[in-house]
């Protein structure tokens, strides 16, 4: 339950499973496994075809868009993006970078 606890508030904000019963998070989050990325380390790329789910708990990440600053994200409150890339097989509308 701990470890629910913890991914609960990333779930949370994505559409994909935002509206998701509790047992299936459990499931999810059971077949999920930490990653820690470097500081200035490009997660993944605008027009890459990642079919990953990510979703962040701590620390600070920028989205960029044709190489320009989108948007800087405090993921401290929980943080998800790939939903609907991994649900429809679509590239990356933007680049992501850890700080």
């Amino acid at each position: 339950r701990l470890k629910l606890d913890l991914t609960l508030p990333c779930f949370r904000a994505m559409k994909l499973t935002e509206d998701m019963s509790e047992k299936l998070l459990i499931g999810l989050q059971n077949i999920t496994h930490s990653i820690t990325f470097l500081p200035k380390e490009i997660i993944f790329k605008e027009g890459e075809i990642v079919p990953d789910l990510y979703m962040f708990s701590n620390g600070i990440v920028e989205t960029y868009q044709k190489n320009v600053l989108n948007e800087t994200i405090d993921c401290s409150i929980g943080f998800g993006t790939g939903d609907f890339e991994l649900l429809y097989d679509k590239p990356r509308d933007h680049s992501l970078k850890a700080l």
